[in-house]
């Protein structure tokens, strides 16, 4: 059913989150830190998410600022 297929990808994404976790723990991962503009990030993230959203039902809608900001 659909409800569980919903149940399947959220467990399997708190299994990949806790992997993560689990590797960042133990040394194996290193975190590189870097700016990241954030207006650019939260326009990828609202493309990638509007098809679902109008698919349901929902609009979405993100108010930014002209220009980058940075992280």
């Amino acid at each position: 059913s659909a409800k569980s297929e919903v149940l399947a990808v959220r467990i399997a994404t708190l299994i990949d989150d806790l992997s993560d976790l689990s590797r960042l723990k133990a040394g194996k991962v290193t975190l590189v830190r870097q700016r990241l503009d954030l207006r650019a990030a939260a326009e990828e993230a609202v493309a990638a998410a509007r098809p679902a959203a109008e698919a349901a039902g929902h609009a979405l809608a993100l108010t930014r600022p002209p220009g980058p900001v940075w992280v």
